[in-house]
């Protein structure tokens, strides 16, 4: 039976300088969000109102949204409950900084049996051209009606709350329905969304990251 979404959104690794400002920001759009983590001590912190590293203008907006818009867990069932899954983990090198794609299919084919058909899996990290097409391939494979997009995030950490609302926001993904809610999505944090291909994506943040 699949579970009806308790949540609006999940953000896995959610604790962190990437997935904690973005879990804050939809909860303050008033999105029911659950960010999962398996570090104990930092969602500690983050459930008493206390952000776990320095981001400016974070702190009042937690204490806002924490235990009303905003939960945590360390469980991962709950990433079942959601229509949106947020994965904000990078892709592994090797010793000589190619990518080690072993280490992220690992991750993935954890998290597989927590995910059910609707779902909209959304890649927000610093991912190699390619890995995009793969982790789709991956999830297609155990749960075909789960939608995969690629959503970079390419925020300074300290100014998170800020360029979430004022950088353009780029959009990818495999299917035009899935685009376009990831796009309503993240439209409650600005307006400015750019719609490209996930390859396209993966090169332009190559790109920035190397200027």
């Amino acid at each position: 039976m699949i579970p009806k979404d308790r949540y609006d959104v999940c953000v896995i690794g959610g604790g962190g300088h990437v997935g904690l400002p973005l879990s804050i920001a939809f909860a303050d759009k008033g999105k029911n969000t659950v960010i999962f983590d398996i570090n104990a001590s930092v969602l500690e912190m983050i459930n008493g109102g206390m952000m776990p590293f320095l981001e400016k203008g974070a702190d009042e907006v937690l204490r806002r949204v924490i235990g009303k818009t905003l939960t945590t867990s360390l469980v991962p069932s709950v990433i079942r409950e959601a229509k949106f899954v947020v994965v904000v983990i990078g892709t592994p090198v090797d010793e000589h900084l190619n990518p080690a794609f072993g280490a992220l299919k690992q991750f993935f084919d954890e998290i597989v049996p927590y995910l059910h058909d609707e779902q909209i899996l959304i890649l927000r990290s610093t991912l190699f051209p390619g890995i995009t097409e793969k982790v789709q391939r991956i999830i297609k494979r155990n749960k075909p009606g789960v939608e995969v997009c690629f959503c970079p995030e390419r925020i300074l950490e300290g100014k998170s709350m800020d360029e979430l609302s004022n950088l353009p926001q780029i959009v990818s993904g495999f299917s035009a329905d899935s685009v376009k809610a990831v796009i309503d999505l993240f439209s409650l944090l600005t307006k400015d969304i750019i719609v490209t291909t996930p390859l396209e994506a993966e090169l332009a943040l190559i790109s920035l990251l190397n200027n």
